[in-house]
């Protein structure tokens, strides 16, 4: 990663807790070691539930991505629940999702922790670690729930410890921009 372009950023206010519109899929995590998917990226252990959502009002998929700033396409949006004990170890997001938004909704979050100084670590590497140290120290980032936290998460390991109280956090994936034809 070039060391001009940064790990994350906080959005503007969004002036106003937004209301998702929840679709039926629900999805319980429940992985009790790192794994590597097909893409070569590393999931953590992880323990929570998450359901598809499928449009955040009021604001469009335009609105969320002129949030971040950059020219990107709004790729998925999902609904993390955290109950007692649930958490997110050490990870990186699929390489196609070149930045996740996070929004705590409700209350603010226990912290997620961002490790930009485990950028380098291979997949190997990063798999490894993963597996001896599911939680390494790194910047400690409370969420909010008026403005998005957006993470180069494809490239910046992250994880979210065990949580001590109920809480959802919005996660918004975009991709990059393809060009008409696919180029």
């Amino acid at each position: 990663m070039q060391t001009d372009v940064k790990p994350y950023w906080w959005g503007p206010a969004l002036g106003g807790a937004p209301t998702l519109d929840l679709a039926a899929e629900v999805v319980q995590l429940r992985e009790d070691s790192p794994s590597a998917r097909e893409d070569g990226s590393v999931i953590g252990a992880a323990r929570m539930t998450t359901t598809r959502v499928a449009s955040v009002i009021p604001h469009s998929a335009a609105d969320l991505q002129q949030q971040t700033g950059l020219a990107l396409n709004l790729q998925s949006m999902w609904l993390n629940t955290y109950t007692e004990g649930d958490f997110a170890a050490l990870h990186v997001d699929r390489p196609d999702a070149v930045l996740t938004g996070l929004l705590a909704v409700g209350h603010v979050t226990e912290p997620l922790v961002v490790c930009p100084e485990l950028i380098a670590l291979n997949s190997a590497d990063l798999l490894e670690l993963a597996a001896l140290e599911p939680f390494p120290r790194g910047e400690s980032l409370t969420l909010s729930a008026d403005r998005f936290l957006f993470l180069r998460g494809a490239a910046v390991p992250h994880h979210r410890p065990p949580v001590n109280v109920t809480s959802q956090v919005l996660t918004v994936t975009f991709a990059p921009k393809v060009a008409r034809g696919g180029q």
